[in-house]
């Protein structure tokens, strides 16, 4: 629908397993917004994240360990994020693009796909809150 507004409600999974409902948007309501970059970049909440780059990245355990402990240091000069030893920290990596295009062929979904993820009605499995706003297939699988 050129210009005008469509969309379709799913909910994916259903079952056992809990689920968000996809609402997949089209025309107008379709417009991409980068979930990170639209946020306000406060770093207050998993809604606002603070887009940083990793500075130093450095396994703490030898070789022989058959443990991980990985040393993180996040470039936050700039911002308005202040952190101090023992706050939690979230991160969002990056899938490589191959692994996103496969996931979008195996889904038999276009990349291009513009959707918001909502919680169910009544929220029954306490599901965390998704990130707000419009999501591609894409940006979705590169997270």
């Amino acid at each position: 629908m050129q210009g005008g507004t469509s969309s379709t409600t799913a909910v994916i999974a259903e079952g056992s397993i809990p689920a968000y409902t996809v609402q997949v948007l089209s025309g107008s309501q379709a417009q991409q917004v980068d979930p990170l970059t639209a946020s306000n970049d406060s770093g207050s909440s998993a809604s606002n994240p603070y887009n940083a780059r990793i500075g130093v990245l450095r396994e703490l355990h030898t070789k022989k360990s058959d443990r991980s402990c990985i040393h993180v240091e996040l470039d936050i000069r700039g911002s308005e994020v202040s952190y101090e030893a023992g706050d939690h920290v979230g991160l969002f990596c990056e899938n490589a693009p191959g692994i996103v295009e496969e996931a979008g062929r195996i889904l038999g979904m276009s990349l291009d796909t513009v959707f918001n993820l909502q919680l169910p009605d009544g929220n029954p499995d306490e599901l965390a809150s998704p990130f707000p706003g419009k999501h591609s297939a894409e940006q979705a699988g590169s997270l």
